[in-house]
């Protein structure tokens, strides 16, 4: 009887606990990479990161080996800093960008990378010839003869010139704004983010090639550029915004829009009921265990008694 109750404390222990390491396990977030900047023309500089559930790093470290591979044309970079978009990249979502990192304590990244290359900017000038009006008067001449004298005038000529300026004419048509009901046209991998993190979208229906402006409240949180077919793949670094929700907005041609939670970093863990059933199964397993190891004590005490 005594075995008996004991190994049902034991079990209520084991239980919990087990519980308690699935949960926080499932809270851990994977590992991604970080392009700073994420989009840009052919020539663009930017830095690599690894976000590993929170912690972000550079695999600079003395013993951490770095490798970062560009998919189109292929090249290979050994570090994550002062990295140069290639010559001959083509313009659009590069997806395939390998990220690898193994860390002086034997720690292994393999992650992919985005980044969107962009057409270099241009400028576009609509300029009105130059027009000049002359108008010329024919000089005029008067002889008056008096006896014994002669007097001329003469009315000289004149021009006038008028001339219009070059000018420049810039036309705009207002930006059309679609909502598409559910988030189908633009889509976030995570419902909320804690405020200043890190979040990755993709939609559609673009214009053919546009760029995509990606804010939040005004705030930029994005750039990148739809392909062929209106798509895009952009990485998003949010502002420090306060807790709520808000309104992604990603202009492209048409304005596509959806919405996002900001929540402090303690809500994206486990819910504290679970936490606290966890708790009180703990804390009951122990008291069965306490109570029955005090009977045994005293039972052997009075045996010896």
């Amino acid at each position: 009887m005594k075995r008996g109750r004991l190994a049902v404390a034991m079990s209520v222990v084991a239980i919990s606990a087990a519980l308690l390491v699935a949960t926080q396990a499932q809270a851990q977030v994977a590992p991604f990479a970080i392009l700073t900047p994420n989009h840009g023309p052919v020539g663009t500089v930017f830095q690599v990161s690894i976000n590993d559930n929170g912690t972000v790093f550079q695999c600079n470290s003395r013993g951490d080996t770095a490798q970062f591979i560009w998919d189109q044309p292929n090249m290979s970079f050994p570090r994550f800093t002062n990295i140069t978009v290639p010559t001959g990249s083509f313009i659009g979502s590069h997806t395939k960008l390998q990220v690898r990192c193994t860390r002086v304590t034997g720690l292994t990244y393999n992650l992919q990378g985005i980044f969107n290359v962009e057409q270099p900017a241009t400028t576009t000038t609509t300029t009105r010839p130059t027009t000049t009006t002359t108008t010329t008067r024919p000089a005029t001449t008067t002889t008056t003869t008096r006896p014994g004298q002669t007097t001329t005038s003469t009315t000289s000529t004149s021009t006038t010139s008028s001339t219009v300026a070059d000018s420049s004419t810039t036309t705009s048509l207002p930006p059309t704004t679609v909502t598409i009901p559910g988030g189908k046209g633009v889509r976030l991998d995570r419902p909320a983010a804690p405020p200043g993190g890190d979040a990755n979208a993709n939609g559609e229906g673009c214009d053919s090639g546009a760029p995509v402006n990606l804010s939040i409240d005004g705030d930029s949180v994005g750039h990148t550029v739809a392909d062929a077919k209106g798509k895009f793949l952009a990485s998003l670094v949010l502002p420090d915004l306060p807790v709520g929700r808000y309104t992604l907005t990603a202009k492209c041609g048409p304005t596509l829009t959806t919405d996002i939670d900001i929540v402090l970093a303690s809500a994206l863990g486990p819910p504290s009921g679970t936490l606290a059933l966890l708790m009180f199964f703990l804390l009951i397993g122990f008291a069965l265990v306490r109570r029955q190891i005090a009977r045994d004590l005293d039972r052997k005490y009075d045996n010896k008694v």
